[in-house]
Parts: structure tokens; sequence; C-alpha cells
């Protein structure tokens, strides 16, 4: 890994810290040609530095890297272990974002979300479930309870469609 590299994984690990509640996933959405291995392992160097740090904000940024590390390596192993496919955890994260906007947008019109879902057949395999699961995990540990709720049936909406869908 080069300097200019390394760069870019701290100035991106440093936005994620520096952002609000929610915030992280856009960054990461913006930033996802940095979405690889080299910013896990220099996501653990920060961690384990932040960790050493005895105020509580230190602990705090350790413990949101830590999390946010583990959630990225579980989505880069389902991309990694996938030879089948040849989309990115990021594509399956774009569909989904899609997906769901246009379940939610079109008040679960299934002419809408069916063209959707047309054009995007090869993605609704085991990596999409993970990734749903994955997300929807991540989402409902930084949201409130309300907006979870919302999550959840804009979810169970979709996954009907799907299922009548398939």
């Amino acid at each position: 890994m080069d300097n200019k590299r390394r760069e870019a994984y701290i100035n991106l690990i440093d936005q994620l810290l520096n952002s609000t509640n929610g915030e992280a996933e856009k960054i990461l959405q913006t930033n996802q040609e940095l979405v690889d291995e080299g910013l896990l392992e220099i996501m653990k160097l920060c961690t384990q530095e932040l960790a050493e740090n005895d105020n509580q904000n230190g602990q705090n940024a350790a413990n949101f890297l830590h999390h946010l590390r583990s959630q990225l390596a579980e989505l880069l192993e389902i991309s990694k272990y996938s030879p089948s496919t040849h989309y990115s955890s990021a594509e399956y994260l774009k569909f989904l974002r899609e997906a769901l906007q246009a379940t939610v947008e079109s008040n679960g019109d299934s002419k809408v979300v069916y063209r959707l879902l047309q054009q995007n057949l090869e993605k609704l395999d085991n990596n999409f479930a993970n990734i749903l699961r994955n997300w929807v995990t991540a989402k409902f540990s930084e949201v409130e309870a309300d907006v979870a709720e919302a999550i959840a049936i804009y979810i169970g909406n979709f996954s009907v469609l799907i299922s009548r869908y398939i």
C-alpha cells in the first residue's frame, strides 16, 4: 500500500469518526473505491490506537470503529468468497437502497418494484440476502426505535413483493 492510499484511508476514517449518526453509510458510499482490505487494516490499527486512549471519547471512537470494521469485513467476505457473482458489496447496497426507495415512494406498487427487480435479477441471490441482513442490523443499531420500525415495515413490504415476484 502506497502512502497516497494510506492517507486516503486515514482521511476516510477521520470523516467516519467525525460523522453524525447515520452519515457513515453515505460517507462509505461516496468513497466506495476505498472500501477494501487495506481500509480494514488501517481501521484495525486506528482502533487499537484509540483503545489505548484513557478518555471516554477515545474509547467510544474505538468501539464505533471496531463495530464498523466488523460490518465491513463481513460485507467484504461475502464478496470475496462468492466467485459466482461479479457484483461488489457497494453495488448490492446501491440496489438495496434503490429497491427500498422504490417501495416507499410507490407505496409498494408492484409494477414499479417488479420493473426494478427485473432489471436486477442477477442480484437477487444469497449475497443480497446477506447484505440486506447486515445492513438492517447496522441501521437498526444507529437509528431511533420509530425509524427502525418504519424501516422494518418497508423491508417487510419489499420482501412480500420479492416473494410474489420470484
